[in-house]
């Protein structure tokens, strides 16, 4: 129905369990994918599946930064989520977490914006020393991404 996705077969026949099935190949640019099957003279016909595209995660902003330690680093941290096509892709959830240094983050999941970019505050831990976190979207090539971070 909408974002340049496909499906393998237009028609399909229905099982003995009253199950009918298709594939469905996402479109080249990123963002939401919806299918939809109809059944003529059937209630809840039709009924829409949605699914989003998006191919690539990586860093944005934040990483190798300096601060002291017990504080929020001046930069947020923020990763960039891109299509095949490098496009950029709203509305993909990224993780974060810390990987150590005994920090903190501002939130543990945020959403990308338009511009394909999801961020978050980072706070250093508090003994002087090199602290690190990490951004996950699962499945994505190039996930998880690792921000390093100093703190005096």
């Amino acid at each position: 129905s909408s974002g340049g996705g496909s499906v393998g077969n237009v028609s399909t026949v229905s099982n003995g369990s009253g199950v009918a099935t298709t594939t469905a190949t996402l479109g080249t640019s990123g963002g939401l994918n919806t299918f939809t099957a109809t059944v003529a003279g059937l209630a809840g016909s039709p009924v829409t599946f949605s699914a989003t595209g998006a191919k690539n995660l990586a860093l944005n902003a934040g990483n190798n930064q300096t601060g002291t330690a017990g504080n929020v680093l001046a930069i947020p941290i923020a990763v960039k989520i891109t299509d095949n096509a490098f496009n950029p892709v709203a509305g993909i959830t990224v993780t974060w977490s810390v990987i150590s240094g005994g920090g903190s983050v501002g939130n543990v999941s945020t959403v990308s914006n338009g511009s394909g970019v999801a961020t978050t505050t980072a706070t250093l831990g508090s003994t002087v020393g090199p602290n690190s976190f990490r951004a996950t979207v699962t499945g994505m090539t190039g996930s998880p991404v690792s921000f390093s971070a100093t703190g005096m």
